[in-house]
């Protein structure tokens, strides 16, 4: 028994060789940085400004401003209609204005008016119905230009039911 318990004893592990010493890290001296722009649209901040709701010489009228206007929302009854406007001091020929809800996008043709480009809607166009229930934003673009990043707002569903009625 002896005999066959010495052949079983396990031999000694070879010695293994030692790791091979790995360079010190380089450090890269810091380098300013610049805030990352987000990809998604429903990511980035919101435009500064606020909503606000009105009638104007009898026309119901979301305007979204921080201190001058931005853009806003007006409906034409007689007409049935209603109007996006997108002030743009300055602005370059725009050819496209897109529209992005969390439902729908649509680009769209611009007419520019003195002070920005406008954008007409017919009062039962489902587009306003996303602006409306879009969830906590929608975004204006106007080619190539920064976009507007807006708040979804009680007062844009107002515009649309009182040019519904």
């Amino acid at each position: 028994m002896l005999a066959l318990a010495s052949c079983t004893a396990s031999q000694a592990p070879a010695p293994t060789a030692r790791p091979a010493q790995l360079p010190a890290p380089r450090i890269a001296p810091a380098v300013p940085t610049r805030p990352v722009e987000p990809e998604d649209w429903r990511d980035k901040s919101l435009s500064a400004g606020s909503w606000q709701w009105g009638e104007i010489r009898g026309v119901s009228t979301a305007s979204f401003a921080e201190g001058t206007l931005r853009a806003s929302l007006a409906c034409q009854r007689a007409a049935r209609t209603i109007t996006l406007f997108v002030a743009m001091p300055q602005a370059g020929p725009v050819e496209l204005l897109a529209i992005t809800t969390s439902t729908q996008r649509r680009q769209i043709t611009p007419q520019a008016v003195a002070g920005g480009y406008s954008a007409q809607f017919a009062n039962t166009d489902r587009l306003l119905d996303a602006m409306v229930f879009t969830r906590g934003r929608l975004m204006v673009e106007l080619g190539g230009h920064a976009a507007l990043i807006l708040p979804a707002d009680p007062a844009i569903g107002r515009v649309v039911e009182d040019c519904r009625k």
